[in-house]
């Protein structure tokens, strides 16, 4: 007979080895791509976006900002972790390496930068592409180009903004958006107006500060408190 510890580890066991369908998927992918980000970029971070690697690792290790505090950790750097708001964005020399087309990236772009950026190490590679094709969708959701293409400028912005400022379209409705980070003032907050039922992509320019890339959003006005009131084209 088989004693109580010994029945209890048996379980135990039998937990730890039924990982997620998603765990599953992801075969160690997804840190290998994080390691490889940390041992390929400058200490300072300035180059983190010009690596696939890092581009990648980015997107299935989130948010944007939490992937990088992961890099910083692994490089044992002391001080706080950089945020994607103040980094370089995504260099057009990156992009292209990703896209076909120089213009956007699809999701089959995606995919096969995904698997290519782990060639390096051989892998582990994902046992399912379902697992990288819902990855490509979030960044789908968030730049509101539902099913379909992502163009440069909305495929940085992701990397850059996206840890700052909530957008969840394809679908789903984004009703609270904290900002913290420049070029806002702590605390300041943007709320949608009304519940979203249809989307049509717009944008709005951010101030020179962070250069002239646009940041989609989920309703046609967005209302900052307590500055003044901001209405998209």
């Amino acid at each position: 007979m088989f004693s109580a510890p010994i029945l209890v580890l048996s379980l135990g066991l039998s937990v730890f080895a039924a990982p997620s369908k998603r765990q599953s998927a992801d075969n160690g992918s997804c840190r290998a791509l994080q390691t490889t980000c940390a041992a390929s970029i400058k200490a300072d971070f300035s180059d983190v976006f010009n690596h696939k690697a890092c581009i990648f690792g980015a997107t299935c290790l989130t948010p944007v900002d939490g992937f990088l505090a992961a890099v910083h950790n692994d490089r044992g750097l002391s001080g706080p972790a950089p945020q994607s708001v103040n980094l370089p964005r995504v260099t057009t020399s990156l992009f292209n390496s990703i896209s076909t087309d120089g213009k956007t990236v699809t999701q089959q772009n995606f995919i096969d930068g995904y698997y290519s950026s782990l060639d390096a190490t051989s892998g582990p590679y994902p046992t399912d592409a379902q697992y990288v094709i819902e990855l490509f969708a979030r960044l789908q959701a968030w730049t509101a180009f539902c099913g379909a293409a992502i163009p440069f400028q909305n495929f940085a912005d992701f990397f850059q903004y996206s840890s700052s400022i909530s957008s969840s379209n394809c679908g789903v409705t984004s009703t609270v958006i904290p900002i913290d980070t420049s070029p806002f003032p702590t605390g300041t907050v943007f709320t949608t107006s009304t519940p979203l039922n249809t989307f049509r992509p717009t944008t709005v320019p951010f101030s020179s500060a962070v250069d002239s890339a646009t940041v989609p959003l989920t309703t046609s006005t967005v209302v900052v408190t307590p500055a003044a009131t901001v209405t998209a084209a």
